[in-house]
């Protein structure tokens, strides 16, 4: 509710929440707000996919928060 359209893209369809830090590995920070972000998913551009994941989903992009400010940047532009 807080987050209402995709961090990256701005969409506000196909909306996902993403743990900035991996719940596998960080599962203390499950609902911590901090640690969560909105990103759209597969039917839309699929930020989740590609800049939560860097486009493999056992990966994790530790630079996630820099990536979303670049980003967000030139698709907002």
């Amino acid at each position: 509710k807080n987050y209402p359209a995709c961090e990256i893209c701005g969409t506000r369809e196909g909306l996902q929440v993403h743990h900035v830090a991996s719940y596998s590995q960080h599962p203390e920070k499950e609902c911590d707000p901090g640690n969560l972000a909105t990103l759209c998913g597969p039917a839309v551009n699929n930020c989740h996919f590609i800049f939560g994941h860097l486009f493999n989903w056992r990966r994790v992009n530790p630079d996630f928060r820099l990536d979303a400010d670049i980003w967000k940047g030139k698709v907002n532009d």
